[in-house]
């Protein structure tokens, strides 16, 4: 029985050895990641942030331009020639002013592609047309009842 005990009491030893030198291992490991993790964040501030932030500036920018000098003057015109042709007045002149602001407008330097203006331009524009049909349907609709009163609980 003393050799079980003998036996019992050097596994214990050994095992809490071993214990130790894990631990050891995780506070090694613990302090590399820590370490990694003040110089990912120092690299991220220094390097990373700077590039990001410039590139965005410069497509914020490209946007903000593209928009208000090819979309913003497309939509004015297609919504004056709109406004007219609903007033009944030249509808012919409308559109074809509409149909030369449209050219002029959108057609910058010989570009290739679709690109971020262009799709924002038509989008713009297809809101533009269904807002004015909404204008024209909700104006020419016979509704006789548009008012309703509120009955009072008192």
């Amino acid at each position: 029985m003393a050799k079980k005990q003998l036996s019992h009491d050097a596994i214990r030893r050994e095992a809490q050895a071993i214990l130790r030198e894990q631990q050891r291992i995780l506070a090694q490991a613990s302090s590399a990641a820590r370490s990694a993790t003040h110089e990912f964040s120092r690299y991220a501030q220094d390097d990373l942030f700077p590039r990001v932030a410039s590139g965005s500036r410069r497509g914020f920018s490209t946007a903000r331009h593209a928009l208000v000098d090819e979309v913003l003057p497309s939509v004015g015109a297609a919504v004056g020639a709109a406004l007219k042709l609903l007033d009944g007045k030249a509808p012919s002149k409308s559109l074809s002013a509409a149909r030369k602001a449209l050219g002029v407008a959108s057609s910058p330097a010989a570009k290739s592609g679709t690109g971020v203006g262009t799709v924002i331009a038509v989008g713009l524009g297809v809101a533009a047309l269904i807002g004015i049909g909404y204008v024209a349907y909700q104006t020419f609709r016979a509704d006789d009842e548009l008012w309703v009163s509120e009955e009072d609980d008192l």
